[in-house]
């Protein structure tokens, strides 16, 4: 039998992965300009950076699909988070921030984006945040 996280995890979209993982690393980009940060040597290279910017956009939409209210959008949800992502991320986590080790941030970076949240009560009923629904306007 599945868990709650396992069929979560099956109904994430590359496509809003690649949008998160995009917007968050130009943001960085942005932030490492205008703070005079340096990435490289905060995640022992740039690539190691990329990496971390695609794994905290992997477990955003992975959590997403467990505990967003995906019929409450307006827009479809990769344009929505191609958008905004990387700058409510950052906001929470910081540029240099990015290696967190688990989800915990995920909750945070919701609210800042002003999404929806199930109630944990409804962590017995399982994941039915998306069942892909998200994809509004045929997309």
């Amino acid at each position: 039998m599945r868990t709650r996280k396992q069929k979560a995890a099956s109904l994430a979209d590359p496509a809003a992965i690649l949008a998160a993982a995009v917007s968050l690393w130009a943001e960085v980009q942005k932030r490492e300009k205008n703070e005079r940060l340096n990435l490289s040597e905060a995640y022992n290279g740039v690539d190691q950076c990329m990496r971390e910017a695609m794994r905290v956009a992997t477990l955003f939409e992975t959590w997403s699909c467990e505990w967003v209210v995906f019929d409450e959008l307006e827009e479809p949800w990769p344009y929505l988070i191609e958008e905004r992502f990387g700058r409510a991320c950052l906001a929470v986590v910081g540029p240099l921030g990015l290696a967190l080790g688990d989800d915990r941030a995920c909750e945070p970076i919701a609210r800042q984006l002003g999404l929806t949240i199930r109630e944990k009560s409804a962590e017995s009923r399982g994941a039915r945040g998306g069942e892909r629904r998200r994809r509004r306007g045929g997309r």
